[in-house]
């Protein structure tokens, strides 16, 4: 099986990445292959083409995560995007109903530079960065009915809703080692901002 986790930024892709490669058995996970920051950086057409080639023929699970962000390095198109996730049996597209709370948790991020640990709230503006997270959900909300793939809400899969999480694993066809495990990954407990 190979699940691609797509999302805007600060919209729960690393949690979730998190726990469903660590709770399938014989997965790999490939973190964020198209941002600028990652070790594994596609960079080119031909990296791109290499890539796909490896996840194509990798014989176990991969969880591939990623941040949807157009246009970078001239790569990323909206055609890129469908062209690439043709790839993936499943995608998981992951968006927030509340983006005033997405854009406070992107300026927070931006300022401390910690991306992937908790952290507690702090006031700083953010409205500036509101037309830009709209543009990319709105973006997600449309390659997700051309791909017709589901859309998942950050604020119901960070709700301790174990029905909900249960229909994501339906919907991804997965079987996991520990689904308990999985759950408390998931717990609110868990979440980056702490309250």
């Amino acid at each position: 099986m190979k699940i691609q986790i797509l999302g805007s930024p600060r919209s729960g892709t690393t949690c979730l990445y998190q726990a469903l490669r660590d709770n399938i058995n014989y997965s790999t996970g490939i973190f964020e292959p198209l941002s600028p920051g990652c070790n594994y950086r596609i960079n080119n057409p031909k990296e791109v083409k290499s890539h796909i080639s490896i996840i194509n023929n990798y014989k176990g699970h991969i969880i591939e995560k990623n941040i949807f962000d157009i246009d970078e390095c001239n790569l990323k198109t909206g055609q890129f995007f469908k062209n690439y996730l043709k790839n993936f049996n499943k995608i998981i597209f992951l968006v927030r109903k509340n983006q005033n709370q997405q854009c406070q948790s992107l300026q927070i991020s931006s300022i401390t530079r910690n991306w992937h640990k908790p952290y507690k709230n702090i006031e700083v503006d953010y409205k500036e960065l509101l037309p830009l997270i709209e543009s990319k959900n709105k973006l997600i909300l449309e390659l997700s009915n051309e791909l017709k793939s589901k859309i998942f809400f950050y604020e119901d899969l960070y709700s301790n809703n174990i029905n909900y999480l249960d229909k994501l694993l339906n919907y991804c066809n997965i079987e996991l080692d520990n689904k308990y495990h999985f759950y408390d990954m998931m717990n609110t407990k868990n979440r980056l901002k702490q309250l």
